[in-house]
């Protein structure tokens, strides 16, 4: 009980601190970019965190539930993150600005995330095997987003060795 406690605690902590820095970083879309960015690193350690402990490459099943959590609190915020329509002015970004113009799309795409990734924040961590099939449901929800609204990085050729 204290574990899960412990889990719900920090997920409410991140899910607070993404939100309130939403607030300021709109005003510039440098910051902004950077912002969104921050949010979705935080969802990416996450996952590869997940995969890392369900492959038994490395990590600590008992920590899972943590990492789910964490996943779960980041994907809230993306909807917040994104909305503002900001490119730029710097860096490059991966964002298509189709994003904005299929507004309504992607806004459902954040729904099914977020109703996936709680999902997988409910799934017991000792069930290693529904909690590898709700990640692939993650996985699938990340995919369809990323599959229409990032830039693909540009293809390189295979090294000669």
């Amino acid at each position: 009980m204290h574990r899960r406690l412990r889990i719900v605690t920090l997920a409410a902590v991140a899910t607070v601190a993404l939100g309130a820095t939403t607030a300021q970083a709109e005003s510039d879309p440098d910051k902004q970019v950077l912002y969104r960015r921050a949010v979705f690193q935080a969802m990416g350690g996450s996952a590869k965190a997940i995969n890392s402990i369900l492959k038994q490459e490395a990590g600590d099943p008992a920590n899972l539930g943590f990492h789910a959590a964490s996943l779960a609190a980041a994907a809230k915020a993306v909807h917040a993150a994104v909305k503002p329509k900001a490119m730029p002015v710097v860096e490059k970004s991966a964002a298509l600005p189709k994003i904005w113009d299929e507004w309504d799309k992607f806004a459902e795409g954040v729904k099914v995330l977020e109703q996936e990734t709680a999902k997988l924040a409910a799934t017991p961590a000792d069930d290693l095997a529904a909690f590898g099939a709700q990640m692939g449901a993650v996985g699938k929800a990340c995919k369809e987003c990323h599959d229409n609204y990032k830039e693909k990085p540009p293809e390189t050729a295979p090294v000669k060795k």
